[in-house]
């Protein structure tokens, strides 16, 4: 997945721009988990690089 800043064409997600809209991401993301959901990539714990 290709993140990068909202005005960037290539980009596929922007970036969160508050800690709690993060929390509330991440929230949905351990809920499917906890129903089994497969992750094809986890996003958790993504770091910029930069």
């Amino acid at each position: 997945m290709n993140i990068g800043p909202g005005t960037d064409s290539e980009a596929e997600m922007g970036p969160l721009v508050t800690k709690q809209h993060l929390q509330e991401v991440r929230d949905y993301i351990d809920a499917g988990a906890a129903q089994w959901a497969e992750l094809a990539v986890d996003p958790r714990d993504f770091r910029c690089q930069g």
